[in-house]
């Protein structure tokens, strides 16, 4: 997402621009500790966001085409 002009609908929606897409990808290779550091690049604090998000992101999920976000 990132230098795009469109980025994807859930990067867009999100409060802090986090890459999901990416962040989901590299939990799907089980490679954790980097997708959490593509969180933390946007987002230093994402526990206390975690409490407090509304979750914007989820409304916009292409994901919802197919099942659910």
């Amino acid at each position: 997402a990132c230098g795009m002009d469109q980025p994807v609908p859930c990067v867009a929606a999100c409060p802090a621009h986090v890459d999901v897409p990416a962040y989901v990808a590299l939990i799907q290779e089980g490679r954790n500790a980097d997708a959490v550091r593509v969180i933390r690049k946007d987002n230093p604090f994402p526990s206390a966001c975690a409490y407090v998000c509304e979750h914007p992101c989820e409304h916009h999920c292409r994901r919802n085409m197919v099942d659910d976000s």
